[in-house]
């Protein structure tokens, strides 16, 4: 049973997931999507009617899937975002000769779901499309449809994004016991306002997928997953930063962030020969510094602050504890003034 709440809260938690990247391409940007997953299909209903209609977008159907009429239709009509599933994905992949007979150079991005998506045909798929970005998303017909999605400006292939606003999740081993680490796999719970009201008629399917926890109603998916997280050492990015003529010392923690867990933060202490240099341009070249020479999960998204000296113990060991301190402290009186 899907209530109209269901299928309202997911629209609502997709679209402002998504309006930053829109924004990006142009204020007010409004998308050309294809309409091929039928519409009785709760990826169809929501992810791809009701969000499109609700944005102002335009949706061309298509009645069935015909592989030259849908390169022509992609051509005729300019499409820019194909909402497609995996096995379409693999026919673009092996028939790139044909694919190359139509202009299909208004595509901007891919969305696949309804099924995984491997991560060796996304990387083949991406090398053969550089300039189209591939997301994944997952949900079910009774998560009225998305749990995850990818962020285009974070693509990892092989993963299907991130928890949307308003998803809580919980991973439990075969024994019922709550994983709390990263890459460690277990059975998927989650709880969200699009999870339906339940089975029609059936208590045991209901008593079986919907679990009361002291936090709430949760959907049992049945489904394996595990939260993936990238290391970043500190004494690899300090090595870094110190490159810069700008740096002195420096130090590199570990700050909480909602969406990834945690971010690095860099203390910096300036050199001397730029002690009156305006610090916005200092911070910029030190941020562009780190961006050139690191993979994206190890930038300093999690911040940069000038400092005049870094803790250190008598041996020299930076004091990262003093600095976590300082850093949640100061979020705490943010907060507090918000």
């Amino acid at each position: 049973m899907i209530s109209h709440f269901n299928v309202i809260a997911n629209v609502k938690q997709i679209q402002p997931f998504e309006q930053p990247s829109r924004d990006a391409i142009k204020l007010g940007y409004l998308d050309v999507t294809l309409g091929l997953v039928p519409f009785s299909h709760i990826y169809g209903l929501v992810g791809i009617a009701h969000i499109s209609v609700y944005r102002g977008d335009s949706i061309v159907v298509l009645p069935k899937f015909v592989f030259k009429d849908f390169l022509g239709s992609v051509e005729k009509y300019k499409i820019n975002t194909l909402s497609v599933v995996p096995p379409i994905i693999i026919n673009l992949v092996k028939n790139k000769v044909l694919c190359d007979q139509f202009d299909l150079t208004s595509v901007r991005s891919v969305m696949t779901g309804a099924a995984p998506l491997g991560k060796e045909t996304a990387q083949e798929f991406a090398s053969q499309h550089p300039d189209w970005v591939t997301r994944q998303g997952y949900g079910m017909t009774e998560t009225a449809t998305a749990v995850t999605n990818t962020s285009p400006a974070d693509v990892w292939f092989g993963s299907s994004g991130c928890l949307l606003s308003g998803v809580e999740a919980k991973v439990l081993s075969s024994e019922g016991v709550e994983i709390t680490e990263y890459n460690k796999p277990g059975e998927l719970l989650v709880k969200a306002p699009s999870i339906v009201l339940g089975y029609l008629n059936n208590p045991k399917a209901n008593a079986e997928t919907f679990i009361d926890m002291p936090e709430g109603r949760f959907l049992n998916t049945g489904d394996e997953v595990e939260f993936r997280g990238l290391q970043v050492a500190p004494a690899e990015l300090e090595d870094c930063l110190l490159d810069h003529p700008a740096v002195a010392d420096c130090a590199v923690i570990p700050v909480a962030d909602e969406r990834a867990g945690e971010l690095p933060k860099a203390f910096i202490v300036k050199s001397p020969a730029v002690a009156k240099d305006d610090e916005n341009v200092i911070k910029h070249s030190i941020l562009k510094h780190v961006e050139k020479a690191k993979s994206r999960h190890k930038w300093l998204a999690g911040g940069l602050e000038f400092i005049d000296i870094i803790p250190k113990s008598p041996s020299g060991k930076i004091l990262r504890r003093l600095l976590r301190d300082r850093e949640r402290e100061r979020r705490r009186e943010t907060q507090a003034k918000l």
